[in-house]
């Protein structure tokens, strides 16, 4: 898939805007609105599945999929490299939301691993 960036905005109460395009077309937008940043060891942010203008949107592929997820990356050294750990819970949501959330865990481990997997190439080139 491919992604194009709308607005990037890193700053608590800054918003990342971008749309996912999959190899068939469909295009996923998602936006991202941040809390915390504090450069090379924490971001805090609440994303969502959004529309082209930037509201609210639906997970195209899990209906009961929660409106908005409370997400914290933290950096740390280890052995000369940076880890990061990726905490995200669902916020407000319904105990069928939660369990969606829960099912998903593979795909979003997946999905975030061949993310920061394709930067760490970008990076050694």
């Amino acid at each position: 898939m491919t992604v194009e960036t709308k607005t990037v905005d890193v700053r608590p109460g800054g918003v990342f805007h971008y749309v996912m395009t999959m190899p068939n077309g469909q295009a996923v937008w998602g936006c991202w609105t941040y809390r915390e940043v504090a450069r090379s060891v924490r971001l805090v942010f609440v994303s969502m599945f959004s529309d082209p203008e930037g509201g609210l949107g639906r997970n195209p592929w899990t209906a009961e999929w929660p409106d908005h997820v409370l997400n914290a990356i933290t950096f740390a050294e280890h052995d000369g490299r940076t880890a990061l750990m990726l905490h995200a819970v669902p916020m407000d949501a319904t105990d069928a939301e939660q369990a969606a959330f829960r099912a998903a865990h593979g795909a979003m481990e997946q999905g975030w691993s061949g993310t920061l997997d394709q930067l760490e190439t970008a990076l050694a080139t």
